[in-house]
């Protein structure tokens, strides 16, 4: 008989259920957050060698000298541009060059200096700061220091890159005729 009584119990208590739940109503609604754009930023390095122009590529013939002497220096600004929408964590900069070593001509006393240690950066600046690591230095310490952090450069910024270039007093006749053909490579990054 106790299981009779249980059994209706629970049979009525589930009936009960099902009458409450389907007299109880829900309201609801959805809306839609639509037209979620995702678009990647860009980087957008341009040189020149004026400033203001907002270039978008390389530029030539920044430092030129044809008839140098000892003593003579070169000095010129490299502006350096990222038109892009993202702001660059590193602006990096490395040398490197070719250099054209002629024979003295016979008429001149002959010399031990090779040009790539003859050309220093006496003055070198980034936005009009010092850059003291790279100041100094010869092309060829330059080449061999491999690749500079000059720092970040945000969007849609320019700076100068100065440098100015001196050819020691100390070259003497082995030098003469010599070329170097430089190349300054700039790069971006995040």
């Amino acid at each position: 008989m106790n299981t009779k009584i249980i059994v209706s119990l629970v049979v009525m208590a589930a009936v009960a259920a099902v009458a409450g739940g389907a007299t109880v109503a829900y309201f609801t609604d959805t809306e839609s957050s639509t037209v979620n754009t995702f678009a990647a930023g860009t980087l957008n390095l341009g040189l020149d060698n004026a400033p203001g122009v907002n270039p978008t590529g390389s530029e030539t013939a920044t430092w030129v000298a044809n008839t140098w002497a000892p003593g003579g220096t070169k000095d010129a600004t490299l502006y350096v541009n990222n038109a892009g929408t993202l702001g660059a964590s590193t602006t990096k900069i490395s040398f490197d060059y070719v250099l054209t070593d002629v024979a003295t001509p016979a008429s001149v006393d002959a010399g031990t200096t090779v040009l790539d240690n003859m050309i220093k950066a006496t003055v070198v600046k980034w936005n009009g700061v010092d850059v003291a690591s790279l100041e100094g230095k010869t092309l060829a310490q330059l080449k061999a220091a491999g690749i500079t952090d000059l720092g970040a450069l945000a969007a849609n910024t320019e700076h100068g890159l100065q440098i100015t270039w001196t050819l020691d007093t100390a070259a003497d006749n082995g030098i003469q005729g010599d070329s170097v053909d430089v190349t300054l490579n700039v790069a971006l990054g995040q």
